[in-house]
């Protein structure tokens, strides 16, 4: 599979009508990349989740009324696995409209422009000291390195001594994985980089490279 990478534009119109409306619903209908970006990461998120026989009871258990007021009927499935990869679905839509500079690229299968993999990123600071943090990343096949050349994008972004972080679900093996490979190079972190995004250290790996 050959892999092109696109930058995902969401124009100031877009930030504007969310802001007035808060509904990541009409965003959804409306917008056929962040429709893609959404549904690719809600399935990616769900499968992940119905193989893996290890999930956190908070994921196994997760319900609408454990949730921020934004969400929506995508989330009120009688299955809680579909509701948890729903919601971080579009909470995902939502960082990327909501965080200051929050960015994106997209993976497409050159041969048939299939959307084959995303990841989001943003500035954020841990005790006042500037990092890139790597918010999320899906890919929709697995060991066809799409995961390796989103991320390497993303670093490839920026100056040469600028400081990464990503937060891995520990039930994540996958992502874990590539982020600690020899090409990519994250290594493992003070679980208070967890604590400091407002993340469960029981449930995340938190890893950075410099």
């Amino acid at each position: 599979m050959t892999i092109i990478i696109q930058t995902l534009t969401l124009s100031n119109s877009i930030k504007a009508n969310y802001k007035n409306t808060q509904s990541i619903d009409l965003l959804i209908k409306t917008d056929k990349d962040i429709n893609a970006v959404y549904n690719l990461y809600a399935h990616i998120l769900y499968q992940e989740t119905l193989s893996n026989t290890d999930l956190p009871i908070e994921i196994m258990q997760f319900s609408i009324t454990e949730v921020g007021s934004y969400t929506t009927a995508l989330c009120n499935s009688s299955d809680s696995l579909k509701n948890y990869a729903n919601y971080v679905a579009l909470y995902t839509i939502h960082e990327l409209i909501t965080k200051d500079d929050a960015k994106a690229f997209t993976a497409h299968n050159l041969q048939t422009n299939e959307l084959v993999g995303f990841i989001s990123f943003y500035p954020a600071k841990i005790e006042d000291k500037k990092v890139i943090y790597i918010s999320q990343l899906g890919v929709k096949y697995l060991r066809q390195g799409i995961g390796k050349i989103l991320t390497q994008q993303v670093l490839n972004n920026y100056p040469h001594n600028t400081k990464f972080v990503v937060l891995a679900r520990n039930f994540n093996t996958n992502a874990i994985a590539l982020y600690i490979s020899k090409d990519i190079g994250f290594t493992e972190q003070s679980s208070d980089i967890c604590k400091s995004f407002g993340y469960d250290p029981k449930n995340y790996l938190a890893l950075s490279k410099n």
